[in-house]
Order: C-alpha cells, then sequence, then structure tokens
C-alpha cells in the first residue's frame, strides 16, 4: 500500500512536471524576453503560478507610477501657470479692443525687427507694400503682431534634442500703446524646454536615474519695437 501511494505521488508529480514544462514552452514562445529572465526562479512546480503574476504586478506598478506623475504635472500646471497666462490674456485682450475702437483702417507703420527697419503700408489689416524690404523677417500688419502674441508658450519646433526630450517654445513679452492698444513692443524668445509629454523624456530618465534638462540649449531671441503709425485717409 505505501508503495502504491508513493507510485501515485511520483506519477502526480510527473504530471504536474509535465503540465509545468507545457507552460515553461509557451512562455518561452511567445514572451522568450519573459522567460529568459525568469528561467533560474523556477525550481519547483508550484512556483509557475507565482512567477506567472510577477510581470503583471511589475506592469501595473510601473502604470500606476506613470499615471501618478502625469497626474502630478497635469496638476502643477493648472494650479501655477494660470496665475501668469491669465493676466497676460487679458492684457491682450483689453489692447485689441481698444485696437479695434481706432477710426480708421489704413495706416503707415513703421517699426524694426531685429533692428532692421521697414515702412509698411496696411490697408484694412493686410500689407500691401513694404520699403525697404531688406530683413530677413517678413513684414507685419498689427493684427499680425497680435496674432504673434497669441502663439506665447506654443510650440515653434518639435523634437530638437536627443530624440523628443526637449521642444522650442516660443516665448512673447509684450508692451501695448495706452491709447490705441497696439503693440509697441514685443520680445521674442526661443527656448527649449523638456517635453515630459513624451516617451523619450522618461526613457532618458529612466536610463540615467535622473530627469533630463534642457537648459544647455542655446536660447534665441529678438525685439520687434513698433516706431510710429500714421493713419491713412
Amino acid at each position: 500500500r505505501q508503495s502504491v501511494r508513493t507510485r501515485a505521488t511520483q506519477r502526480h508529480a510527473h504530471i504536474t512536471r509535465i503540465r509545468h514544462i507545457g507552460i515553461e514552452h509557451t512562455l518561452d514562445t511567445v514572451c522568450p524576453w519573459w522567460y529568459s529572465s525568469r528561467h533560474h526562479r523556477i525550481t519547483q512546480p508550484g512556483d509557475a503560478m507565482n512567477t506567472t503574476s510577477r510581470p503583471t504586478l511589475r506592469r501595473r506598478i510601473l502604470i500606476s507610477i506613470g499615471m501618478l506623475l502625469f497626474v502630478a504635472f497635469g496638476t502643477t500646471a493648472w494650479l501655477f501657470w494660470p496665475a501668469t497666462t491669465w493676466a497676460h490674456r487679458q492684457e491682450l485682450n483689453e489692447a485689441e479692443r481698444r485696437w479695434s475702437r481706432r477710426q480708421f483702417g489704413s495706416y503707415y507703420l513703421e517699426l524694426t525687427d531685429k533692428r532692421c527697419p521697414q515702412q509698411i503700408d496696411v490697408r484694412n489689416e493686410r500689407v500691401v507694400k513694404v520699403a525697404p524690404n531688406r530683413c530677413d523677417a517678413p513684414p507685419r500688419s498689427i493684427h499680425d503682431l497680435f496674432t504673434l502674441i497669441r502663439r506665447d508658450g506654443s510650440v515653434a519646433q518639435e523634437c530638437i534634442f536627443n530624440g523628443c526630450i526637449c521642444d522650442d517654445i516660443i516665448r512673447i513679452d509684450a508692451s501695448y500703446d495706452p491709447e490705441l492698444g497696439f503693440p509697441s513692443r514685443l520680445i521674442v524668445r526661443i527656448r527649449a524646454q523638456a517635453n515630459w509629454r513624451h516617451p523619450d523624456y522618461w526613457k532618458k530618465a529612466w536610463q540615467t536615474k535622473r530627469l533630463p534638462s534642457c537648459d544647455a540649449m542655446v536660447e534665441g531671441s529678438k525685439v520687434i519695437q513698433v516706431v510710429k503709425i500714421t493713419p491713412v485717409p
């Protein structure tokens, strides 16, 4: 009777091992990276179930960490950015309202763009003539300047460094005429900023064990100065 029980136990263990080998073979065929990294941990048939649950648990942990980081960054942006963004937007909207109440539709616009002078003939916010036309920058109307200001904070160029770790962001500081509301002075900056929304950013952070920085990228800037506006009857 003892030998019968022993043989039955051995038979059960043999069948379990065959099933276990089948599980290993399936994992090795479908997910070789999973099996090869964990093969040495499987020492008994009962360990297969515990080992199978480990990648699922690890994947859930990584996904949870990623979601928490995304929520944290989103909350920070929502709390701190509007303080300055809304103030600039209100100032811009008020300046556009003053400009819309002007008593003329056409005008001569004199401005400098990167210290290059332009004399621009504008008819109903359309540029019809510019003299001299030796500047690299295109001639702009007051409406075009307002449009440029509204690009503040937008992406000027994507993926400028090491994949998509950094983007070029346009930043604009504007001053407005107190009477007519037109932009009298614009300081335009192009600044590299970390693109934490892209997977390349977090891949680099995982590899280096620290958050990537874009501070080493050179910042570009220019000044647009409105010298004079002359209404055209």
